[in-house]
């Protein structure tokens, strides 16, 4: 399945509590804790943009990655970069407004699942087989400890927050929220970075007649994972891929590029004639001074603008060091120290469009950046 990397706005300005631009009810969150149960303690909530509804209404909208690399709340919970393997995360969400309408027997729309009434709560589960044991109190309990944790949480609407031991909205925080909901429910909705693997996602809500619903028969609606930095959701088969709800985030201008063929006379970016030209293979670059980078721009239009992306270690991952290039087919660029290597490529990129896939080209093979000052071989 081809995933595609979505971006997010971050640690977006609070308002004050019971605003709009607030997380509350209908928005899916990860929440991530670094498992230690002292006065060390550190939580984090972040609002993935992801509507409850329109995740039920067509969650294969949804598949791909969430970049978190970048989020400077998150890093506060990471030791030398890294999130403990004792670390725990879980993706939930909460919605009942229209609960009124599933106690109306003669009501067209009192199913559950139909997009009017996606009433309930979202969660990941660690052990599926948990979830029969809960029963209309429970479900009812534990729809109130998760608005009562989100409302003390105060994030921001799309932004992030982290919390000390001693703050409303802490993962631990007393009487209120914990894995189990506060003990509201009989399952852990939560998995520790060190496990890996996924945690599949579940709707819990009500039927008329008491008892619990889990979303589509029983089945996940699909399934998380989190590393630490990167969020990924892949929804289960039978999950509808459209139409895609309006607020469904959109892919990010480019995902990954991809080099091109070796052929000196082919390229990746197609009728464009988009091609690297500087630096070429086996060439060696130094850290700390400014030197060119070439392309050849071939028919793409003025107006546009690229986007220069570099690899460390051969093409296997990229990282954007440069946008909104001119499309002239030159730039100085200026190594840092962190970007030296010995199997160094650059890749410039077209962005994605609304009508068109993103084009890239890459060097032809890797070069060599080293420290300034150090001799280059044959100098």
């Amino acid at each position: 399945m081809k995933l595609k990397i979505l971006t997010l706005a971050l640690a977006l300005p609070l308002s004050a509590l019971g605003d709009t631009n607030f997380l509350q009810d209908n928005e899916l969150f990860l929440e991530v804790w670094n498992g230690n149960t002292d006065s060390t303690g550190l939580s984090y909530i972040k609002d993935l943009g992801i509507t409850l509804d329109a995740f039920l209404t067509a969650a294969a909208c949804f598949n791909g990655d969430i970049d978190l690399s970048g989020d400077a709340n998150l890093t506060l919970l990471k030791t030398s970069g890294v999130l403990s393997d004792n670390a725990v995360w879980s993706v939930q969400a909460v919605n009942d407004d229209n609960f009124s309408s599933l106690q109306d027997p003669n009501g067209a729309n009192n199913d559950p699942q139909s997009p009017k009434n996606h009433t309930g709560y979202l969660s990941t589960v660690t052990n599926p087989l948990d979830i029969t044991d809960i029963n209309n109190l429970a479900y009812g309990a534990a729809t109130a400890a998760m608005k009562t944790h989100l409302n003390n949480a105060g994030v921001g609407l799309k932004g992030s927050k982290a919390f000390t031991a001693a703050d409303r909205g802490y993962y631990q925080e007393p009487g209120i929220w914990n894995e189990l909901m506060n003990g509201q429910v009989g399952f852990s909705s939560s998995q520790k970075i060190g496990d890996g693997g996924t945690l599949g996602m579940y709707l819990m809500t009500a039927d008329l007649n008491q008892s619990p619903v889990v979303g589509h028969n029983g089945q996940a609606l699909g399934e998380w994972s989190f590393n630490g930095s990167r969020l990924r959701f892949t929804a289960a088969s039978d999950q509808p891929n459209s139409p895609c709800p309006s607020d469904a985030p959109p892919p990010a201008p480019e995902p990954t590029p991809t080099p091109p063929p070796t052929s000196s006379t082919s390229t990746s970016a197609g009728a464009m004639n988009l091609r690297m030209l500087l630096p070429k293979s086996g060439d060696t670059l130094q850290a700390g001074i400014r030197q060119p980078i070439g392309w050849l721009s071939g028919d793409i239009a003025p107006s546009n603008r690229l986007n220069l992306f570099y690899s460390n270690n051969g093409g296997l991952n990229w990282k954007r060091i440069k946008s909104g290039l001119r499309v002239n087919g030159y730039y100085l660029w200026k190594p840092g120290r962190k970007q030296i290597s010995e199997k160094a490529m650059l890749a410039v990129c077209v962005p994605q469009s609304k009508t068109a896939l993103p084009e890239c080209a890459a060097t032809e093979g890797t070069f060599k950046i080293r420290k300034q000052g150090e001799r280059i071989p044959g100098g």
